[in-house]
């Protein structure tokens, strides 16, 4: 059996939707990364830059720096943050910009769906099956 909890403080606090509560107990607990994509999440696309350009190379890193391009400029999409990453963390992503009402990021998944469904090709499926936590 494992002891203690599975979620961090930081975990419960970003599902409770309390994006600036969750972004302080995860830089208290340094997962720079986690915070970055809090503060993503909170539209602040420059510092979420800033933090994702602090920390050392990863999956993570490298799809936080490819949202933050994507929410500026999403024609572009490159570099594309490959298959694997995607497979990743594109649902999570997708669900908690439907979760928290971010319309904006909502739309540009849903504008350049074609050409994200190029870079990864479960993206229309993954899209589906977010949606459905959202159908009432």
């Amino acid at each position: 059996m494992i002891e203690g909890h599975l979620l961090s403080e930081a975990d419960k606090l970003l599902e409770a939707g309390k994006l600036e509560e969750a972004y302080q107990e995860y830089i208290l607990e340094d997962k720079i990364t986690q915070a970055a994509f809090v503060t993503l999440l909170a539209g602040d696309i420059q510092h979420a830059l800033e933090l994702y350009l602090q920390v050392p190379h990863s999956s993570a890193k490298r799809w936080g720096l490819f949202l933050c391009d994507f929410f500026i400029n999403p024609q572009r999409m490159i570099p594309s943050p490959g298959v694997l990453s995607f497979r990743l963390y594109f649902e999570a992503t997708f669900y908690y910009c439907k979760k928290f009402g971010l319309t904006d990021y909502v739309n540009n998944f849903v504008k350049y769906a074609d050409s994200l469904n190029q870079i990864y090709p479960e993206y229309l499926h993954d899209m589906e099956k977010v949606n459905k936590c959202f159908d009432n």
